[in-house]
């Protein structure tokens, strides 16, 4: 496996202070170090696709931490997927929808939008969130909604206090619903993987290959299989109240926030 020398990099001017973002998608499997791919047949001296210096930073684990990107397994028959999303409690999110669609359409969260749908995901997060000033907002999701890839595109949003990876991904889903699911345990859960505390981008880049690529072959919205997986894990569930309380305590740390006291 190849590991970069960052220090040496930084001194020759090759690599600059901003880490370089993810700009493709992982094979699963691969290992992931830092927010660079290096595939597990790499030799020593081969180099790793690297993107162009210029790319945004998003924020992700530092280039010293080897994560292992997840094999994301669908946890029952796909044909299932329609009747499971229709026993999806049923939530009123036109006006959610309608706000993703006017910031789409302006090229911007406002930051009264970006509240209501944070809040959304979990209200927990509002303190937090609302200490972002309007400006900030604007700033971050035009860069975000004009993004070139799909590292720099969450990567810009999770700039903002009070944001991680699922409420980033909710603010997505909401302004490109044909193209992003939501990170939830649930549906985490249903894809054969553990929740956890932080989500490396290529976590996120491997989660969102593989919910397009199951609502493809499915011929359903990313919507419709965000709530086949939710209510799968819902009806299967056989957790107790501690089990519970991990998924909530882990759900909270991924937004940057401090788990509740039991």
């Amino acid at each position: 496996m190849v590991f970069r020398r960052r220090d040496a990099q930084r001194r020759h001017g090759a690599l600059p202070q901003a880490e370089l973002s993810l700009r493709w998608l992982t094979a699963r499997g691969d290992w992931c170090i830092g927010n660079t791919v290096v595939s597990k047949t790499a030799t020593r001296g081969s180099t790793p696709r690297s993107p162009a210096p210029s790319a945004a930073r998003p924020r992700v684990r530092s280039a010293t931490t080897i994560t292992r990107v997840p094999a994301f397994t669908l946890q029952f028959p796909a044909q299932d997927i329609p009747a499971l999303a229709a026993r999806f409690p049923v939530l009123d999110e036109r006006r959610y929808e309608a706000t993703g669609a006017a910031a789409r359409a302006r090229g911007y969260y406002t930051r009264g939008e970006f509240i209501a749908i944070c809040a959304w995901k979990t209200v927990r997060s509002r303190p937090r969130v609302a200490s972002n000033s309007a400006a900030a907002v604007r700033a971050a999701s035009r860069r975000a909604f004009a993004a070139p890839d799909e590292a720099t595109r969450i990567g810009s949003l999770l700039e903002l206090h009070g944001v991680g990876m699922p409420t980033a991904s909710t603010l997505l889903c909401f302004t490109f619903p044909e193209a992003y699911p939501i990170l939830d345990v649930r549906a985490l859960e249903s894809l054969g993987v553990r929740p956890r505390s932080q989500y490396p981008m290529a976590f996120w880049l491997g989660y969102l290959e593989t919910c397009r690529e199951l609502a493809q072959a499915a011929g359903v919205s990313l919507r419709t299989l965000d709530k086949a997986l939710w209510q799968h894990s819902k009806e299967r569930s056989r957790t107790g109240t501690s089990g519970r309380r991990a998924e909530m305590r882990a759900e909270v740390r991924a937004e940057g926030l401090e788990p509740p006291r039991a």
